[in-house]
């Protein structure tokens, strides 16, 4: 069966199955690493976006091709693309950050990915592979060359605000070389208010001490109820900013 007989839209959610897939196990991989989870999301992101673009071009929209290439240069398509993934990139990172602070890193960047993959599916067919009927003309292709060079523009522009966005986010990319220091919390019998009290914490160190080697450790003295259950799933949803010491005894 040939793969120009398959929908876009299945043939859109295969491409960005697979990329989802890479960029979810890139993610995982930097954070095992040590890497902050928004730093790693935003490099994983990144990796992905040009394997995205070529399988998209080969696969998603083949069938746009073959004479669209005569008249708009790969480099044109590339900066409409990349222009694009410029404006999903915000959103998914801003989805990521958002939904981070209720759950796991990797099931916020799957939302992350989901809602960023509907902006560029519309985007690729509408913006960036557009189809050109076999009659086009030089005027034509004239004016999808200007098209393009006014797409290099906005993804400049686009790439700027994006970077300006990303460095004024509440959970800085930054590496962090400054002093180092572990905030020990000694609880016990505290599952009702553990949660609320951790999260404060955290979000008070990433707003005060965003350049500083900071840990929140959760010293449980043995608790009865589900303290230490809670601790642990603190501990796996934020990997290298949460940790669990626990004494079997009082």
């Amino acid at each position: 069966m040939s793969i120009r007989r398959v929908p876009h839209l299945v043939r859109f959610g295969l491409v960005g199955g697979l990329c989802a897939f890479l960029q979810l196990g890139v993610l995982d991989t930097l954070v095992r690493l040590g890497w902050n989870a928004s730093a790693a999301n935003l490099t994983a992101l990144l990796a992905l976006t040009q394997a995205n673009f070529f399988l998209s071009r080969s696969v998603t929209w083949v069938e746009r091709i073959t004479f669209a290439e005569e008249n708009v240069s790969l480099r044109g398509k590339m900066l409409r693309f990349n222009g694009m993934v410029a404006v999903s990139l915000l959103v998914n990172q801003l989805t990521f950050e958002i939904a981070a602070t209720h759950t796991h890193y990797l099931p916020a960047a799957a939302l992350g990915i989901l809602v960023a993959g509907a902006i560029n599916y519309i985007g690729s067919d509408k913006l960036v592979f557009v189809a050109v009927g076999q009659g086009a003309n030089v005027a034509s292709a004239r004016r999808r060359r200007s098209d393009a060079s006014a797409a290099e523009g906005l993804t400049d522009q686009a790439t700027l605000f994006v970077r300006k966005v990303i460095d004024t986010m509440r959970y800085p990319l930054v590496d962090r070389r400054g002093p180092s220091v572990d905030v020990v919390i000694p609880v016990y019998n505290e599952a009702d208010q553990l949660e609320r009290s951790v999260t404060t914490l955290r979000h008070f160190l990433i707003e005060h001490a965003s350049t500083w080697r900071w840990r929140i450790v959760i010293a449980d003295n043995a608790s009865v109820d589900q303290t230490l259950e809670i601790a642990r799933m603190l501990a796996e949803r934020w990997p290298g900013e949460v940790a669990v010491v626990h004494l079997d005894e009082k």
